[in-house]
Order: C-alpha cells, then sequence, then structure tokens
C-alpha cells in the first residue's frame, strides 16, 4: 500500500514533468537531473523543483523518493498548517499544489482566495500574478513565458 493518497500519485508526474530539469538528451532519465544554479532565481540551487532558500542547501543531493516526500508533506498536505490537498474539491486541490509549489504557500491561499473554488478564476489569478511580478521587477521577464505556459499546461491537465 503507498503512502502517499491516489489523487497525489494521479498530479505528481505533471509536477516532475514541470519542475525538473535534464542534462541535455536525457529527459525523463533520473539519473542525469541537473542541480539548477540559476544568478536570477531567488531561490537559489533548485533540484526537482525544490529550493535551497525553502529547503536547505541539501536539494542539491536530494533523490526523487525523497523529494517527492518533500512534495507530500510541505507542498500537498501543506506542511501541517495549511490543510492537505486531498480534502479540496477536485481540481482546486491539484491547483493549489501546483500554485504552493511555483508561488508559494501564501500566495497559494490567496489564490484560493480569490478563485473562490473556481478552478479557471484560480489560474487566471497565478497568470495575473506572473504579470504583476513582471510588472514590479522587470528583471523576472525571461520567466514570464514558462509560467505563463506552465498554466496552459496546468489547464489541459485539470481538464479545463
Amino acid at each position: 500500500m503507498s503512502k502517499f493518497s491516489p489523487r497525489f500519485l494521479a498530479f505528481i508526474g505533471f509536477v516532475k514533468s514541470a519542475e525538473t530539469c535534464y542534462k541535455k538528451g536525457h529527459y525523463g532519465d533520473d539519473s542525469f537531473v541537473v542541480v539548477e544554479r540559476d544568478p536570477n532565481d531567488s531561490g537559489g540551487t533548485t533540484k526537482w523543483g525544490l529550493d535551497a532558500a525553502t529547503h536547505g542547501e541539501g536539494v542539491a543531493k536530494l533523490s526523487w523518493p525523497e523529494a517527492e516526500q518533500i512534495y507530500w508533506d510541505y507542498y500537498w498536505n501543506g506542511n501541517g498548517l495549511y490543510g492537505s490537498c486531498d480534502t479540496m474539491i477536485d481540481k482546486v486541490g491539484e491547483i493549489i499544489f501546483d500554485t504552493r509549489i511555483n508561488c508559494g504557500m501564501g500566495a497559494a491561499k490567496v489564490i484560493l482566495a480569490k478563485g473562490n473554488n473556481d478552478p479557471s478564476k484560480m489560474i487566471n489569478a497565478r497568470d495575473d500574478r506572473y504579470r504583476a511580478i513582471v510588472n514590479s521587477h522587470p528583471s523576472k521577464s525571461e520567466y514570464l513565458k514558462g509560467w505563463l505556459n506552465r498554466d496552459v499546461e496546468l489547464r489541459k491537465r485539470v481538464g479545463l
């Protein structure tokens, strides 16, 4: 029996594909996952989409099972503070999970409130947030296309 819920297991592949960088020519091969060190990323060192600013410098050495456990504990279950995505209605839980990862826990609460449990409104609120970030921090414009593309894929994944 899995220690993860079926709903988490059904969605974690989306997160893994969106968050993981591989060496060229080795997409999907976990033995070729790249540790990212983007000088413009305030999160610092990142692996499996988990950054050192939030999870400590040990992220560079994480295996996928360790990263998956962090995703389960911290993001899916809200680190014991924000509630489990399993208790949220379909689509909303998955969107909040991805929002916690990509925007942070506080922003996820705001987006949940703005969307009022409407999945489409929630993703639109994410789009608005990304554009606002770029408007106030033009140096982040290099990320906007990727953020918006992720939301396009998220809409597809949750059936919107």
